[in-house]
């Protein structure tokens, strides 16, 4: 049921230009680890942003200030489509 699966990285491989970016974040560390190893697994992306917890930086949305304020620890990643046929 997760959305960020091998299927998804193929997708947002097809649609973004070179250097276009995917920008992850979650609460939950499972997910975390599921979605870096999608990206990190796929040839057309390399990654070029890692934060977890404070080292994150403070959240833009009402989902994320909530959480932290729960004291959630908070992943965040971003990964950039390489030039097409650099993979």
């Amino acid at each position: 049921r997760r959305l960020i699966q091998a299927p998804f990285a193929r997708e947002a491989s097809r649609i973004l230009k070179p250097g276009g970016l995917v920008k992850l974040a979650t609460d939950h560390e499972d997910y975390a680890v599921q979605m870096e190893s999608v990206f990190q697994a796929d040839p057309d992306f390399e990654q070029t942003f890692r934060a977890v917890g404070d080292d994150a930086p403070e959240g833009v949305t009402n989902w994320e200030i909530k959480f932290r304020r729960e004291g959630r620890v908070i992943h965040k990643f971003a990964f950039a489509r390489k030039p097409r046929g650099s993979a």
